[in-house]
């Protein structure tokens, strides 16, 4: 009786000593994870391993905007004149600065005859007239006073040119000018205006002259700048 009662405590001590380790085995196995529900504002701040992510791109201008942006804040950008608006000027002063044109465009190359267009042209060449638009009156005696030596006059230019087969010459050894209008220039006081000087085929230029109103200068406007826009020499 006494052996069977010692096995017996001996089987119970054992089973009361694996009773520890039992629960440290227990407290390994997977524990339930809570679930979080995300809102739509949520933020992941973790990637699980091996994960990725691609950053937003923030953006604050519309396409239509920034375009807009970036053509008109392009630093020295020339200003077109092809389409600038007519220059408010009266008539007196139109034909101070026409004359100023033709005397800087005939330079010291004075012809017999300089014959001009009655008309205004148009174009990047203004080889179109506008018949809308003439040259200003008095422009031919203002021209005849102020400028020693040619004789001028207002002819169109089909008239004025010899046969194009001989070089098409402005007859009588003459030049034939034509006038573009008179524009905005680069500031409030400021005038621009494109004129044609021809003399045969292959002899011919475009120049943009800009005048600006000036008391102190004869006739009240100074010439600011010339520039040579095409040449058929």
């Amino acid at each position: 009786m006494t052996a069977r009662l010692v096995a017996r405590l001996a089987l119970v001590a054992c089973l009361l000593a694996a009773v520890p380790v039992m629960a440290a085995c227990d407290s390994s196995a997977p524990q339930a994870t809570p679930t979080v529900e995300a809102s739509p504002s949520a933020v992941v701040s973790e990637l699980p391993p091996g994960g990725s992510s691609t950053p937003a791109l923030e953006t604050s201008a519309t396409p239509t905007e920034s375009i807009s942006q970036i053509l008109t804040e392009v630093p020295g950008f020339p200003t077109a004149t092809a389409g600038a608006p007519s220059a408010d000027i009266n008539q007196s002063d139109q034909v101070r600065v026409y004359a100023l044109v033709v005397d800087q465009l005939l330079g010291e190359r004075l012809p017999p005859y300089v014959y001009l267009s009655p008309y205004i042209g148009q174009g990047e060449r203004l080889d179109d007239p506008n018949e809308q638009e003439p040259i200003p009156d008095g422009l031919l005696p203002a021209l005849s006073s102020e400028i020693t030596g040619p004789r001028f006059e207002s002819t169109d230019f089909s008239s004025t040119i010899g046969p194009l087969e001989d070089g098409g010459t402005v007859k009588n050894n003459g030049a034939f000018v034509t006038l573009g209008p008179i524009v905005e220039g680069s500031s409030s006081s400021a005038v621009s205006v494109l004129a044609s000087l021809y003399h045969k085929v292959g002899d011919a230029v475009g120049m943009r002259f800009q005048f600006q109103k000036d008391a102190t200068a004869p006739g009240g406007w100074k010439l600011l700048s010339s520039t040579q826009q095409w040449t058929d020499q």
